[in-house]
């Protein structure tokens, strides 16, 4: 699992899993390519995920996790 992890203080204009657009994904499947040519593994099986974390002031954080948030593509 590739996971890009997300934090935002609430008030942004998008949530924070939002921020995580094209260009980010793109990054990501770059990362993740080059990590499976030196590590191969034919049988595995990969995944993008996204962790979106808001951190109010006043309260616990609230965690949000988003499997297969987009395809290698």
């Amino acid at each position: 699992v590739f996971v890009e992890v997300r934090t935002q203080r609430p008030g942004g204009p998008v949530p924070p899993e939002d921020t995580v657009g094209p260009l980010k994904q793109r990054h990501i499947r770059l990362a993740a390519r080059h990590y499976c040519t030196y590590h191969p593994n034919p049988k595995a099986y990969y995944r993008f995920d996204i962790i979106a974390i808001l951190l109010p002031e006043d309260a616990n954080p609230e965690i949000k996790h988003y499997e297969d948030a987009f395809q290698d593509g």
